[in-house]
């Protein structure tokens, strides 16, 4: 096995062993150990990890090693899809971006104003999934992997994903538990962890969402994704 690879594999493959076995575990080790000694741990376990995702990919992966496809122009359009459903993903938890410039005179780009909801009502992406900000680096991640060649490449970008599934299935099973968080039969019913699965299934209404979405926000995110596509063309 190629020494990227082997880097990677062993940096995602502790950094998710380590993430359920802690954050499952957490109450009882706390009491044994203290909150201290645990978040220690944690960081320690996390950071050893990423180190060696890291070394991995710079060391041995980017560019480098056995080559596992060359990518097609379908997968490079579909590497553009996912990687702008990714960063709209990433732009709608941030405030809303809007034109400066109106009729009415000049205002903050930024629209810093927070609505007050209960938290009972289920907005924006939370429609789409429970876990929208790790599907976005796991959609980002499988988009960029689709435009790359190597091994270790595909290895390390294709597992935010994988981190997204595993990570926000066991983060609901905890939180339905009320470990380290909650999550109420209710809010549960009308939701999902996979991604679009409530609004496919009928739990959640797309008309909505489509009202909620922060349309300046995912512009930029899609034309930021399409200069990616460009720039990697020109290489």
């Amino acid at each position: 096995m190629h020494a990227g690879v082997k880097w990677i594999a062993l940096g995602w493959g502790g950094f998710i062993a380590e993430n359920l076995v802690l954050s499952h575990n957490r109450q009882s080790l706390i009491e044994h150990f203290g909150a201290r000694a645990y978040h220690g741990c944690y960081s320690v376990l996390s950071t050893t990890a990423c180190c060696s995702i890291a070394y991995g990919y710079l060391r041995h992966g980017r560019g480098k090693g056995p080559v596992l496809w060359t990518p097609t122009p379908v997968m490079r359009a579909g590497g553009l899809l996912l990687q702008s459903l990714g960063f709209i993903c990433l732009s709608q938890l941030i405030p809303m971006l809007r034109v400066p410039v109106t009729s009415e005179g000049v205002r903050c780009p930024i629209d810093l104003v927070e609505h007050r909801r209960p938290k009972e009502d289920l907005t924006g992406m939370a429609r789409v999934t429970r876990h929208p900000s790790f599907w976005a680096l796991g959609f980002i991640g499988v988009g960029t992997a689709l435009t790359r060649r190597h091994q270790a490449e595909v290895l390390f970008y294709v597992m935010p994903a994988v981190f997204a599934f595993i990570g926000g299935s066991h983060q609901d099973y905890r939180f339905r538990r009320n470990i380290g968080g909650f999550l109420s039969p209710e809010v549960d019913a009308k939701t999902s962890g996979v991604p679009f699965g409530a609004l496919l299934t009928g739990r959640q209404e797309w008309s909505p969402l489509l009202e909620e979405i922060k349309w300046t926000n995912a512009l930029l995110a899609v034309i930021f994704a399409s200069a990616l596509a460009l720039r990697r063309l020109r290489l």
